[in-house]
């Protein structure tokens, strides 16, 4: 990158030099069989300028050629308005997300073929998806108003997905788990699903109506989440198309529900010590005992609407300009466990996983989703799975009146999400 920088700076130009390397060792079966054992390389850049007051954007994987500069200006001529300058030297801290470990392709393989087996002894017939990934990456940035700092990080998954034909028809579990270092929670994975496919053995029958319901972790994530990373983004703010617009300390959830933005956990695979803009990270509340507290901006939206940035500004690649975006997405854990939770219930639905809510009005709060995988519960105990059942309504009316969070959460990717216990949300049913 030395020549580019070189160059830049002979120009004379307002720049930021984003890099960005990733190596990724991924192992995956597919229905059972090792399907891919391989290393990925990628390496690139991403050239930001501001010239006469508009921004350009261009990108490489030639690290050390200049002529990106020329696209980059080239773009300037039809780039937005810019409002805000690249962040100078500040003071960083730094995040321990970097950890190397053996990474045996034969014992993950090995390991791998254990775990299917397990799964296919217990549930004749059922094809297991699996895959082990390793993922090292290095970023550094540097721009005109004198930021020059990289980090590395580690990231090691595991996601397991599987089905089986049971006496109560198709059935599908999900599970996963992420981590800047390695993990080893198998033991704990593999009963987990076990149980969750021994529930759904029996059908039970409902009507429709309205009733309690527990989202699980993967059914908060087809519901809360989506709705919340839209209607936060800072952009979508400032342009007026968020529910979220003009709601900071407005009680939008009920009092058990925080939810953390949280660069600063060495654990989890959203860390880091600066954004992917130069902006310093720090742990802080998005929502507290269910009051707003804060969008989520990079420096565009943060400047356009009188914010201040707070390293929220990611890439999904070094080809990518930055957007507003979560580090990591932590709901808080409650003091409960979940069989207190069921137990806790007369009549209820227990939702592990929600199908199709892409197809709801995510920005607005609204959710109608098929219930992939759910348990009905009476007299606290589960009775049997739910088939042909859908759950609806909206997240800001619904979320007011939460009951109870799990202390049990589920990590998936740079999120950690707990049981969430709501008082009444309409289900429908044939």
């Amino acid at each position: 990158m030395e020549k580019i920088l070189k160059e830049l700076k002979k120009r004379g130009l307002k720049f930021e030099l984003f890099y960005h390397s990733v190596e990724s060792s991924p192992i995956s079966f597919e229905q059972g069989e090792l399907k891919a054992l391989e290393v990925k390389k990628t390496e690139g850049i991403g050239l930001r300028i501001i010239k006469d007051g508009q921004v350009g954007f261009a990108h490489s994987n030639k690290i050390d050629d200049p002529e990106i500069i020329d696209f980059a200006i080239s773009s300037s001529k039809f780039g937005k308005e810019a409002t805000f300058d690249f962040p100078g030297e500040s003071p960083i801290q730094e995040q321990d997300v970097y950890h190397e470990a053996e990474w045996d392709p034969r014992t993950l393989v090995n390991l791998g073929k254990e775990i299917i087996s397990r799964l296919q002894s217990k549930f004749r017939g059922m094809k297991v998806d699996l895959e082990f990934s390793k993922v090292v990456s290095k970023t550094r940035i540097l721009n005109s108003s004198g930021f020059d700092k990289e980090y590395r990080r580690t990231g090691y998954s595991y996601t397991i997905s599987g089905f089986s034909v049971l006496k109560s028809g198709f059935t599908y579990v999900f599970d996963a788990n992420s981590s800047t270092r390695p993990i080893k929670d198998f033991d704990v994975m593999l009963p987990r699903i076990e149980k969750m496919i021994e529930r759904a053995d029996k059908i039970a029958k409902i009507k429709p109506g309205v009733y309690p319901i527990i989202l699980g972790p993967i059914a908060v994530w087809g519901t809360l989440v989506p709705t919340l990373r839209t209607g936060l983004n800072g952009v979508l703010v400032y342009k007026g198309m968020s529910p979220l617009t003009n709601k900071i300390e407005t009680q939008l959830f009920g009092e058990k529900l925080s939810i953390v933005d949280d660069p600063e956990n060495s654990d989890l695979i959203g860390s880091r010590p600066f954004d992917d803009e130069g902006v310093p990270t720090f742990k802080k509340y998005i929502v507290e005992k269910g009051v707003l507290k804060r969008h989520i901006h990079n420096l565009d939206s943060a400047s356009k609407l009188g914010a201040k940035p707070e390293g929220n500004g990611i890439r999904s690649s070094f080809s990518s300009l930055p957007g507003p975006a979560f580090s990591n997405f932590i709901i808080e854990a409650g003091n409960r466990s979940v069989d207190e939770m069921i137990k806790s219930l007369k009549k209820g639905i227990l939702v592990y996983m929600v199908i199709g809510g892409g197809q709801s009005n995510i920005m607005m709060g609204d959710y109608s989703v098929n219930i992939g995988l759910g348990y009905y519960i009476e007299n606290g105990e589960i009775v049997g799975r739910v088939k042909n059942t859908m759950i609806a309504g909206n997240v800001y009316q619904d979320f007011l009146k939460i009951i109870d969070i799990s202390r049990e959460t589920l990590r998936i990717q740079n999120y950690i999400l707990p049981y969430i216990v709501l008082e009444e949300v309409k289900v429908a049913t044939k």
